[in-house]
């Protein structure tokens, strides 16, 4: 797990666009704000990285976890198994 994002008091916006990170960092991240309580509207971009199909099944299983993400920006992330995610 991240451990800054689970000691931080507030994060108002992630901005991890274009990163082309694994999804290994990506699970880490969810996982690191749904632990911290203190967070509330946080406002998550993960546009432009090619998260696939690998990077939706990480979404599904990770987003219903994390209730303080109020906005999450996927866009430009190719088509490749979305299907499954909406």
């Amino acid at each position: 797990m991240t451990p800054v994002i689970v000691a931080t008091l507030k994060i108002p916006i992630l901005f991890g666009a274009g990163c082309m990170r694994l999804c290994n960092a990506y699970r880490s991240v969810l996982l690191g704000i749904a632990s911290n309580h203190a967070l509330k509207d946080v406002t998550l971009n993960l546009s432009g990285n090619g998260l696939g199909t690998a990077g939706s099944h990480v979404l599904e299983v990770c987003l219903p976890t994390v209730a303080n993400v109020s906005t999450l920006d996927l866009s430009d992330n190719g088509a490749a198994g979305w299907r499954s995610f909406i």
